[in-house]
């Protein structure tokens, strides 16, 4: 069972204060300025976190957030609001433990007057980086030169998947990517460049402008080497609780029939690398596993079970029901002030930085989703029922590929997920998450492949959807042969 704090709505009146003005406006509908500054009515309660501004140029999809801590104000700029246009802004309340209000009313205001910044024709590769390697989590951060700044991508490779898979794509002005070992791989290596819409910058160089990789051996954690018999004859974990902190998990549960040699194997998946990795393998008397780094990633599921070694292992702990056995909560979305980049020179001994959690679904979750299921979320989550697979899927073929169009019929609109999968490489790889409001992606397939398929499903807020259905309930890819494509 999963009991949530409630937070009162605490935004009574919204002001927008126009900078140069001399009057104070409330929110009755669009405002026109250079800059503003938001105000709100603080909350009253003892376990008062803090207070989150969601800022976006549609109502329904007020993607951009800003974490102020306590303070009951923020400059509109601050919150990287800063474009000419239409503006709407909602504000909540979090708790001590992460748990997060019902969104205030949303407002209305528009910016007029500012200079939009005209795409730079190169960008500057990220420098300064340092990957810092702490068990059983490392990070990555690095210096963005170009001015306006700019978003960047990383992408991972590693023993186990060697091809280059995007790991996250960051907002403007973030310098860090934090996340859990590739553990069971015996390398992994991470890259990072800058990105301004179709302009790339090179990837940040780490030894040398021919090295363009930060690798390391991930941690070992002990592996099952002999044959497992009679896999059902122990019990898995009982009363599993996931708590999510504001940097990284808390996971507890008991196994009063585990035996003295027996021991626990955790697992964790994430949507950065949807593969299951081993975490830790924890002493049959040990009932609690913290996870105390942030995790960069739109949702991070765990699992649990018993083991004794090359006799016997449980199931992986029942989370929602007996075919749900993993636990699932959605980090708060990567955030720029995060924590600064360190200074040259510094070591992977240093301490990382902490992240909060934004709305959270409470454990039990599926991802990805394989039924629709009735469950009361945290306030300030996505329902199961807010969002749907994507709909009327068209493949066009266009020059050297094709474009993916579809559209998306959620009461909340959704991030989209686009994966593919080829001849040359079988296995699903990401491709992309394109962005709340996009309904078209274009892919160009290895043109030697002899076939190539895509798929792509919604996600919102640690929630995903069915892969959209193609030409009925159990097809769920869409295929082509890509030397079939126009010229």
């Amino acid at each position: 069972m999963v009991v949530a704090v409630l937070l009162r709505i605490v935004l009574f009146a919204i002001v927008v204060v126009p900078l140069g003005l001399a009057s104070t406006l409330h929110a009755a509908g669009p405002v026109l300025y250079q800059d503003c500054q938001l105000t709100w009515n603080a909350n009253t309660e003892s376990n008062l976190g803090g207070y989150r501004a969601y800022f976006g140029h549609i109502a329904s999809q007020l993607n951009q957030v800003k974490d102020v801590g306590r303070q009951t104000n923020v400059r509109c700029s601050d919150a990287k609001a800063a474009a000419n246009g239409q503006w709407y802004v909602a504000v909540t309340a979090y708790n001590g433990n992460g748990i997060e209000s019902v969104p205030s009313q949303v407002m209305p205001f528009e910016l007029t007057g500012l200079v939009n910044p005209t795409p730079p024709p190169s960008l500057s590769e990220p420098t300064s980086v340092q990957l810092a390697v702490r068990e059983p989590g490392f990070q990555l951060t690095w210096t963005d030169t170009n001015r306006p700044a700019v978003a960047h991508r990383v992408e991972v490779s590693s023993s186990l998947q060697p091809n280059w898979t995007t790991a996250a794509a960051l907002p403007l002005d973030s310098a860090i990517f934090r996340s859990y070992q590739p553990i069971g791989a015996d390398w992994a290596c991470y890259r990072v460049r800058g990105e301004s819409g179709p302009i790339v910058s090179d990837w940040a160089e780490a030894s040398g402008p021919t090295d363009r990789q930060f690798c390391f051996a991930p941690s070992r954690v002990p592996m099952l080497t002999k044959p497992i018999v009679a896999s059902s004859i122990m019990f898995e974990p009982q009363l599993v609780a996931l708590t999510p902190r504001q940097a990284g998990f808390e996971l507890t549960w008991k196994d009063s029939s585990a035996s003295p040699s027996a021991f626990h194997r955790i697992e964790i998946s994430s949507s950065t690398s949807m593969g299951w990795s081993n975490l830790a393998v924890l002493e049959a008397s040990t009932t609690t596993y913290t996870y105390a780094f942030p995790i960069d990633a739109s949702w991070v599921c765990v699992r649990i079970r018993t083991e004794a070694v090359g006799t016997a292992v449980s199931l992986w702990a029942m989370a929602g029901g007996p075919n749900d056995r993993q636990f699932c909560y959605a980090p708060m979305a990567i955030s720029a002030t995060a924590s600064s980049p360190p200074a040259s020179g510094q070591t992977s001994g240093q301490t990382f930085g902490s992240m909060m959690v934004a709305s959270s679904v409470g454990s039990g979750n599926q991802l990805p989703l394989t039924s629709p299921v009735s469950q009361t979320a945290f306030p300030g989550a996505i329902s199961y029922d807010s969002i749907a697979e994507p709909t009327v899927i068209d493949k066009t073929p266009i020059r050297d590929g094709i474009a993916l169009r579809w559209t998306d019929p959620s009461i909340v609109s959704a991030s989209h997920r686009i994966e593919a999968s080829s001849s040359i490489q079988p296995i699903w790889t990401l491709l992309s998450i394109v962005p709340p409001g996009v309904t078209t992606f274009i892919y160009n397939p290895p043109i030697k492949s002899e076939w190539a398929c895509l798929r792509i499903r919604a996600e919102l807020q640690g929630i995903a959807t069915l892969w959209a259905m193609a030409s009925g309930s159990t097809d769920r890819q869409f295929c082509f042969r890509p030397t079939s494509l126009s010229p």
